[in-house]
């Protein structure tokens, strides 16, 4: 452990190398935006996130963010950055943005051709240096060198976002806490998550080669209504569906660094125990996409995904949509249908449950087993 935590430290000083000298501080007035700010001092809107350790965008009066230096972060984004590919993205196009070619993207990644994926991480050379020398600096163990954090986000689309959690009132536990007790009975969170055209009626596996460990009804009185899937900490989260980010934090009792999603369709997911989150607020996603981190904050024993589908305020289990279907550490299925649910009626096959009809034993006495982090 206490190696591990020296790595961390040492990582941190050779992604953030900023002094207390080189930052100042700023405090919110009405009417402020993170991305005016950002505009203002003259620095993008993820390094004043990391500055500020802020897991979203919204500001508040009175607050004081401190404001990054520009030469501290010249350097640490110097050394490149990781970039999720999204829903339409080519090569041409992410080279483009980032103002690289299209032959170091290929040498950063060790790509044959220019075919690339929806979620798919890519190693991004800062301009001017080369792909191969990116990749070469990872190969004689100078890692970490790329900042792996929430998404680079563009000033428009960080605005839009921002505006979109005030319209939509997102932001906070109670949001979270809602979603997870009635589902998404807002109406205006499930118009805003997108168009229901693309989806089939099953879920993306959300995490790709993760194992079985505990399904829906299992623990003591069948309180456990949800499935946890075993994995390497730091693996990648994928959204299951395409969707409304409408909650992203650790306010949530039990649960660490917690994702909910609401999609079209009106279903909600919820993605627990995270190393780290990596979607803000009011982001949408598409199906795939990379939103966190496997981990074991919260109430956890080892790293693990503790993945939730609520449907109307019931608590249902996701195994039969799966796909791929998940599988054991022995690599056998999990005995469960293979299900589709593409109308309103549900399945007979899928079950589903009011969190309330299986309360946790633990948390009426006022303890939980497990450790917290």
């Amino acid at each position: 452990m206490r190696g591990t935590t020296m790595a961390f430290l040492a990582a941190a000083l050779v992604l953030w190398p900023l002094t207390a000298e080189a930052q100042r501080a700023y405090t919110v007035t009405e009417g402020d935006t993170l991305a005016a700010i950002a505009r203002r001092h003259h620095v993008t809107i993820t390094e004043l996130q990391r500055a500020n350790r802020m897991r979203g965008t919204v500001v508040r009066p009175g607050e004081r963010l401190q404001i990054p230096g520009r030469d501290g972060w010249r350097r640490a984004r110097g050394r490149g950055r990781r970039y999720t590919v999204r829903a339409g993205d080519t090569l041409n196009r992410i080279a483009r943005r980032f103002h690289v070619s299209v032959a170091d993207l290929q040498a950063a990644n060790a790509l044959r051709s220019e075919s690339i994926r929806q979620g798919q991480t890519l190693l991004v050379p800062r301009p001017g240096q080369s792909g191969a020398s990116l990749r070469a600096s990872l190969r004689e163990g100078n890692a970490p060198v790329v900042p792996d954090i929430a998404p680079e986000l563009e000033e428009d689309e960080a605005e839009a976002i921002q505006a979109r959690v005030a319209a939509l009132g997102l932001g906070g536990a109670h949001v979270g806490q809602q979603l997870l007790r009635e589902g998404a009975t807002n109406p205006d969170w499930v118009q805003a998550a997108g168009s229901t055209d693309d989806m089939d009626g099953t879920l993306r596996m959300p995490v790709d080669e993760g194992r079985f460990l505990r399904g829906w009804g299992s623990g003591a009185d069948g309180y456990h209504l949800a499935v946890d899937i075993g994995a390497a900490s730091t693996t990648e989260i994928h959204a299951a569906e395409g969707g409304l980010v409408a909650y992203a934090g650790r306010g949530i009792r039990g649960y660490g660094n917690f994702v909910i999603l609401v999609h079209p369709n009106g279903w909600v997911t919820a993605y627990g125990h995270n190393r780290r989150n990596l979607v803000v607020e009011g982001q949408l996603v598409e199906r795939g996409e990379v939103i966190a981190r496997v981990g074991q904050t919260g109430f956890a024993r080892g790293p693990h995904l503790h993945f939730i589908l609520v449907h109307e305020g019931q608590h249902c289990d996701p195994v039969p949509l799966f796909r791929p279907r998940i599988a054991r550490a022995d690599g056998a299925e999990v005995d469960e249908p293979e299900l589709a649910w593409d109308s309103e009626t549900r399945p007979s096959g899928i079950r589903c449950l009011a969190r309330e009809a299986r309360p946790h034993p633990h948390y009426g006495r006022g303890r939980r087993r497990g450790r917290r982090r």
